[in-house]
């Protein structure tokens, strides 16, 4: 029989079924959509971690002074980056890390992806595709959680292993699917059209992160803005 993309429909004994078929198009937007906003929460997290002096060589000794990572050199009457102060704002310094923490945090999520994406690799022949990615999309939903209310480093780190699941659901699996779905002459496109979504969802993280941190007060909030993003 045909398929009815987009609407629901009753089974064999008679009764509704909520099922709903996507077209091909559709499918590949639900997938470009999800896999750009895996790489916004992984940029996010490079756009919050500190906050340090941006404008050195121009900035008043005043300003300056209110950067704990910035120091002022009275020879030339600039403001010169501190390596050895840890910074004041962002998850850095909600937690009072050090640069070495906060590359190993920007990078964590590497450990849930490298180790799960051989996993839903060798699953897929045996279970639904669309089941394993839910499961994917949920233990990166569920990292979000985590990540927002963490109170240790520690436990920010594996919420950030953790949502690393999510994306090695998807880039294993996804592709496949594109590939089958379209046509010859559009294969190309469609799938440049999902990995494109990498850069530009990095991106879009990294300023999304940081303007959002810039303008959301963490003492009107209760809590730190980085949280929010």
């Amino acid at each position: 029989g045909g398929h009815h993309h987009g609407r629901a429909g009753h089974d064999g004994e008679g009764r509704w079924s909520p099922r709903i078929q996507l077209s091909p198009g559709m499918l590949l937007c639900v997938f470009v959509f999800a896999n750009l906003l895996n790489y916004v929460d992984r940029g996010l997290v490079a756009g919050v971690l500190p906050t340090y002096c941006v404008s050195c060589g121009t900035t008043p000794q005043e300003e300056c002074a209110a950067y704990r990572s910035c120091e002022w050199e009275a020879s030339n009457a600039t403001c010169g980056f501190n390596a050895t102060v840890r910074p004041q704002f962002g998850i850095g310094g909600s937690f009072g890390i050090s640069e070495t923490e906060q590359g190993v945090l920007a990078g964590a999520f590497m450990g849930g992806y490298c180790v799960f994406s051989p996993v839903f690799a060798h699953l897929s022949s045996s279970h639904p595709p669309f089941q394993l990615m839910s499961a994917g999309l949920f233990a990166w939903v569920l990292s979000c959680a985590l990540a927002a209310t963490s109170p240790t480093y520690h436990s920010l780190l594996i919420a950030r292993v953790v949502s690393g699941i999510g994306e090695a659901s998807f880039q294993c699996l996804a592709p496949p699917f594109i590939d089958d779905s379209a046509s010859t002459t559009q294969k190309g496109k469609w799938l440049a059209f999902f990995f494109m979504a990498a850069p530009v969802g990095q991106a879009m993280g990294y300023a999304f992160g940081g303007t959002l941190c810039s303008y959301l007060d963490s003492d009107r909030l209760g809590f730190a803005a980085w949280r929010a993003a």
